[in-house]
């Protein structure tokens, strides 16, 4: 393993990834921006962590939706009493 606790090493590319387990699952799916992608994965691999990557931000986003609306309405509320 890496000597810093945040980093994390990929076994396929054999690459020292800085940061947490995010960091690595971009590496793996080759998410642009943040990592540099790992030449090794195969396609199925690659597609099938994307596509959890993207259907987690997908849940994250609805959730934090939800949340939001379901305080605008509290707050209505809040108003309507007084």
């Amino acid at each position: 393993m890496a000597e810093n606790k945040n980093n994390l090493k990929c076994k396929l590319y054999d690459k020292v990834i800085k940061g947490r387990i995010t960091r690595l699952k971009q590496h793996i799916a080759h998410f642009k921006g943040q990592v540099h992608p790992c030449a090794r994965v195969t396609t199925t691999v690659r597609e099938g962590l994307m596509k959890f990557l993207k259907d987690e931000k997908a849940k994250k986003d609805d959730s934090k939706k939800r949340k939001e609306e379901f305080e605008a309405r509290l707050r209505d509320d809040e108003q309507d009493e007084t």
